[in-house]
């Protein structure tokens, strides 16, 4: 995939070498497409921002973690720049139905 649509922001901390972030981010699910999240994490210093690393993975593998991890809701990924582990990220998933009809 060639380009991102960026979708959502967590809030910024500060002062931390092990963030936890409160700020949810919505994403849509279309039954029957593919659907690629990258998600990247950054560090602030004063006016510079430094990529520390990011991860790619479909929505289909958060959706479906529970499954996999006997009815745990988080997924755990390596947060990479080019081929080295730069970190980690830990993304709680939390399913909401949505009703079609308003």
């Amino acid at each position: 995939m060639n380009s991102w649509k960026e979708i959502g922001k967590t809030e910024i901390l500060k002062n931390t070498l092990e963030p936890v972030f409160h700020t949810p981010i919505s994403v849509d699910y279309i039954f029957g497409v593919q659907q690629q999240l990258k998600f990247v994490m950054e560090d602030l210093n004063g006016t510079s921002i430094e990529k520390i690393g990011s991860a790619t993975l479909s929505l289909a593998e958060l959706l479906y973690v529970e499954e996999k991890n006997k009815g745990l809701n988080k997924k755990t990924v390596n947060l990479k720049i080019e081929f080295t582990v730069t970190g980690y990220l830990t993304i709680v998933v939390d399913k909401h139905k949505s009703n079609p009809t308003g």
